[in-house]
């Protein structure tokens, strides 16, 4: 289908798919539509791109979505997961580098660093073994939709126990693990100073900060206390534009209520760019295997349920962590308290008291 294509026939498509889908032009009167909170998490809530920066939007069941992936034409595949703010989501990064500023950066490797440095401080928060598999990449999905012009990937915390409470505390919780790691990088004589305070209002605009002090430090090869990762690792997390600044590998942006992120399977609306796993990281395939049923929709199922980044319904035992208050807690998904996270010794090691006024 092409780019010219109407919205009619694009909705065609898709009706011969799932008939009785509702669309709605507002993503405000979906969510007015929506039913009570607890059928809420049965339900995905999808962007469907039908030209440039025009979206209509639909809400699915996981089998409904599941047959519009399968069987749409990639091209009519232009669909974003809308991350609704009263939803729990799981850990996500939108990894994006122009080819033309990464010659100097091992791709790969960033890769893997970011990975394995939030896996280390998530796990050890939440009390569970951070080497209970075979390697920590086993607990993200990578999906990389990269074009000649830019390396492009979604990084997804596939643990199935942990969610955090909104955009907002992952924005968060990003910050500080970031922060943490960057007190001890900082001199070269890994003296754990500090950069002198700022007035800074906003959480971003504190990395923004962050990655540019970063950039004025000489990185050693101390490793981070309690991790396997080295300074000079750290430095491979944020990388030089063409014009001197610096900046991080991942955006800073997708964190905000109401974020649309695209789908596995999908593209954007006129550029061949599907979003598919990456053989650079074999995801973990633990699903049994039936030669009864067609492997090519397991295999499809089976991503699509790790890709989902606001979807629970298949999970048990999940662990929700909240910031309320500037408290960080654990609660059950039926939100009830159940441990002051900052209490604990890895959690509390993180915060650094006095050391920061963003807010």
């Amino acid at each position: 289908m092409s780019a010219s294509q109407t919205e009619s026939q694009r909705m065609h498509h898709i009706h011969q798919i799932v008939p009785s889908v509702k669309v709605y032009y507002k993503l405000n009167q979906l969510l007015i539509s929506m039913p009570t909170k607890d059928n809420q998490q049965d339900l995905i809530i999808v962007a469907v791109e039908y030209s440039n920066q025009k979206r209509y939007f639909l809400s699915l069941t996981f089998d409904e979505l599941s047959k519009l992936l399968y069987y749409l034409e990639p091209c009519q595949r232009t669909l974003y997961e809308v991350l609704c703010q009263k939803k729990s989501n799981k850990l996500y990064f939108d990894f994006g580098v122009y080819i033309k500023n990464s010659f100097n950066l091992d791709v790969q490797e960033s890769l893997l660093i970011l990975q394995n440095l939030f896996h280390n401080v998530i796990a050890n928060c939440v009390n569970q073994d951070s080497n209970n598999s075979t390697s920590f990449t086993d607990h993200f999905l990578v999906l990389s939709a990269s074009t000649e012009l830019k390396h492009s990937y979604h990084l997804i915390y596939t643990n199935t126990s942990v969610r955090f409470e909104s955009q907002e505390t992952i924005s968060h919780i990003i910050m500080v693990i970031l922060q943490h790691y960057a007190h001890f990088i900082v001199t070269p004589s890994c003296q754990q100073q500090f950069p002198p305070l700022v007035n800074i209002n906003h959480q971003n605009d504190y990395l923004v900060y962050l990655q540019t002090t970063l950039s004025q430090t000489n990185f050693c090869n101390c490793a981070i206390p309690k991790t396997n990762i080295t300074c000079s690792n750290f430095e491979k997390l944020f990388y030089k534009n063409q014009d001197g600044s610096h900046q991080w590998v991942f955006d800073l942006h997708v964190y905000s209520k109401n974020q649309q992120f695209r789908l596995y399977k999908s593209t954007k609306f006129g550029i061949n760019n599907t979003l598919l796993p990456t053989s650079d990281f074999n995801f973990k395939r633990n699903y049994s295997h039936d030669e009864t049923i067609n492997y090519n929709n397991i295999y499809h199922n089976y991503i699509l349920n790790h890709s989902l980044i606001s979807y629970s319904s298949n999970y048990k035992d999940i662990i929700i962590i909240p910031y309320n208050q500037n408290l960080w807690s654990i609660s059950n998904e039926n939100k009830n308290y159940m441990i002051d996270l900052s209490s604990t010794d890895h959690f509390n090691s993180l915060i650094l008291p006095n050391t920061c006024n963003y807010i």
